[in-house]
Parts: structure tokens; C-alpha cells; sequence
């Protein structure tokens, strides 16, 4: 599914809310990898998830919560 943050929304942490949602709700799960796919030009996205603690394979962006 996609799920994306409406543009006159973005920058009031909104996204990264919903994404430190989903982490701790997949945590609780003993959920051990959730990855994401993301258009190349989402450049903010892109730092948001790098931020998060994702790291980047390829296109896809990775948490792994066995660490």
C-alpha cells in the first residue's frame, strides 16, 4: 500500500511520526525487517529514512530491528 503525506502537509512531522509508529508497532511484533520503496526523486523522503536508521540497498530502504 502507499502511503504517502499530502504535499501542503509535509514538514510538520507527520511522516516521521507515522513511520516511528510503524517501527515500534513491527518491534512488538518481533517484526525483524520492514523495508520501503520509494521514488528516486523523494529526496527528502530519502533523508527522512536514513534518518530513522534505514540504510539504503539499492532502491529500497531497510530497518532491521534484530540489531
Amino acid at each position: 500500500a502507499d502511503v504517502v503525506v499530502h504535499r501542503k502537509f509535509r514538514g510538520f512531522g507527520i511522516g516521521r511520526t507515522m513511520s516511528k509508529i510503524l517501527i515500534a508497532r513491527a518491534k512488538e511484533e518481533k517484526v525483524t525487517r520492514v523495508w520501503l520503496r520509494s521514488n528516486r526523486k523523494r529526496n527528502e523522503a530519502h533523508k527522512l529514512y536514513k534518518d530513522l536508521g534505514f540504510r539504503k540497498e539499492i532502491d529500497v530502504y531497510i530497518f532491521s530491528l534484530d540489531t
